[in-house]
């Protein structure tokens, strides 16, 4: 049986998450032995997080994306940090 860790809770204010000038580390991870970021769909994720540059909601300082997970460092811009989502889905087949 494989041992699936919940995601972890907000554990700052909500009001936290809005200043821009704090830095945060998200962290997005799949299912344990799954892979949605290989091949052509990393790549529309890539893409798509490179794209998140040019809008205002999100200040996005770094990022490192692997096969089963994605690091990104970012600041808010317009939006909290909670309440990001990257605009478009890349897990739609290609």
């Amino acid at each position: 049986m494989t041992h699936v860790r919940l995601p972890k809770r907000i554990r700052l204010p909500h009001e936290a998450y809005k200043q821009g000038d704090t830095v945060f580390h998200v962290a997005i991870r799949a299912m344990p032995g799954q892979r949605p970021f290989h091949g052509d769909r990393g790549e529309r994720v890539w893409q798509l997080l490179m794209n998140e540059r040019e809008r205002p909601a999100m200040v996005l300082l770094a990022a490192c994306l692997m096969p089963d997970h994605l690091h990104a460092i970012l600041r808010p811009g317009e939006r909290s940090v909670i309440r990001w989502r990257m605009p478009s889905s890349p897990m739609a087949p290609g």
